[in-house]
Protein backbone atom coordinates (compact mmCIF):
# COMPACT_ATOMS: atom_id res chain seq x y z
CA UNK A 1 0.00 0.00 0.00
CA UNK A 2 1.12 3.60 -0.65
CA UNK A 3 1.23 6.09 1.43
CA UNK A 4 -0.84 9.60 1.00
CA UNK A 5 1.49 12.51 0.98
CA UNK A 6 0.24 15.64 3.31
CA UNK A 7 -0.49 18.43 -0.02
CA UNK A 8 -0.03 21.25 3.43
CA UNK A 9 2.99 23.50 4.49
CA UNK A 10 4.45 22.70 7.28
CA UNK A 11 3.44 25.95 8.97
CA UNK A 12 0.09 26.60 10.04
CA UNK A 13 -1.21 22.99 10.75
CA UNK A 14 -3.63 22.37 13.12
CA UNK A 15 -5.03 18.99 12.28
CA UNK A 16 -2.58 16.18 11.17
CA UNK A 17 -3.77 14.28 7.19
CA UNK A 18 -5.02 11.68 9.16
CA UNK A 19 -7.34 13.45 11.41
CA UNK A 20 -8.70 15.18 8.55
CA UNK A 21 -9.32 12.41 6.01
CA UNK A 22 -10.67 9.98 9.09
CA UNK A 23 -13.42 13.26 9.86
CA UNK A 24 -14.24 12.80 6.01
CA UNK A 25 -14.24 8.89 5.58
CA UNK A 26 -16.91 9.12 8.83
CA UNK A 27 -18.91 11.98 7.95
CA UNK A 28 -19.00 10.44 4.20
CA UNK A 29 -21.21 7.36 5.06
CA UNK A 30 -23.54 9.31 7.78
CA UNK A 31 -24.73 10.79 4.72
CA UNK A 32 -22.50 13.65 4.05
CA UNK A 33 -22.33 14.71 0.30
CA UNK A 34 -20.42 18.14 -0.06
CA UNK A 35 -17.57 19.75 1.99
CA UNK A 36 -19.87 21.30 3.45
CA UNK A 37 -21.70 18.85 4.87
CA UNK A 38 -18.56 17.32 5.80
CA UNK A 39 -17.59 19.90 7.37
CA UNK A 40 -21.40 20.59 9.21
CA UNK A 41 -21.44 16.73 10.14
CA UNK A 42 -17.32 17.34 11.69
CA UNK A 43 -18.68 20.91 14.23
CA UNK A 44 -21.46 18.77 15.83
CA UNK A 45 -19.69 15.72 16.41
CA UNK A 46 -19.27 14.46 20.31
CA UNK A 47 -15.48 15.38 21.54
CA UNK A 48 -15.16 12.01 22.27
CA UNK A 49 -15.83 11.09 18.51
CA UNK A 50 -13.20 13.55 17.61
CA UNK A 51 -11.44 12.23 20.33
CA UNK A 52 -10.98 9.04 18.47
CA UNK A 53 -10.90 10.60 15.19
CA UNK A 54 -7.33 11.84 15.99
CA UNK A 55 -8.60 15.38 16.72
CA UNK A 56 -5.99 17.11 19.49
CA UNK A 57 -7.39 19.03 22.56
CA UNK A 58 -6.18 22.42 23.03
CA UNK A 59 -6.59 24.84 25.74
CA UNK A 60 -6.71 24.55 29.10
CA UNK A 61 -9.90 22.95 28.75
CA UNK A 62 -8.70 20.16 26.92
CA UNK A 63 -11.44 21.43 23.70
CA UNK A 64 -10.90 19.40 20.63
CA UNK A 65 -11.92 21.87 17.74
CA UNK A 66 -12.97 19.87 14.92
CA UNK A 67 -11.05 21.01 11.23
CA UNK A 68 -13.45 23.38 9.12
CA UNK A 69 -15.36 23.30 6.32
CA UNK A 70 -13.07 25.10 4.42
CA UNK A 71 -9.60 23.04 5.82
CA UNK A 72 -11.76 19.99 4.81
CA UNK A 73 -12.57 21.32 1.00
CA UNK A 74 -9.11 22.64 0.96
CA UNK A 75 -7.48 19.02 1.95
CA UNK A 76 -9.41 16.97 0.34
CA UNK A 77 -9.09 18.78 -2.80
CA UNK A 78 -5.13 18.45 -2.77
CA UNK A 79 -4.96 14.83 -1.57
CA UNK A 80 -8.25 13.28 -3.26
CA UNK A 81 -9.25 15.03 -6.32
CA UNK A 82 -11.97 12.71 -6.99
CA UNK A 83 -14.17 14.07 -4.17
CA UNK A 84 -15.15 12.58 -0.54
CA UNK A 85 -16.68 9.39 -1.66
CA UNK A 86 -13.41 9.04 -4.39
CA UNK A 87 -11.46 8.98 -0.87
CA UNK A 88 -14.08 6.70 0.76
CA UNK A 89 -13.69 4.05 -1.89
CA UNK A 90 -9.84 4.58 -1.60
CA UNK A 91 -9.71 4.22 2.27
CA UNK A 92 -11.99 1.03 2.06
CA UNK A 93 -9.92 -0.29 -0.93
CA UNK A 94 -6.58 0.13 0.94
CA UNK A 95 -7.93 -1.61 3.78
CA UNK A 96 -9.30 -4.66 2.32
CA UNK A 97 -6.13 -4.73 0.26
CA UNK A 98 -4.06 -4.64 3.67
CA UNK A 99 -6.33 -7.58 4.87
CA UNK A 100 -5.87 -10.08 2.41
Amino acid sequence: MTTLPDPRDRRGRRHSLVAVLLTAACAVPAGARSYLAIGQWARHAPQHTLARLGIRAHGPLGVRPPPSASTLRRVLVAACPGGPADLLTRLVSGWVSCRR
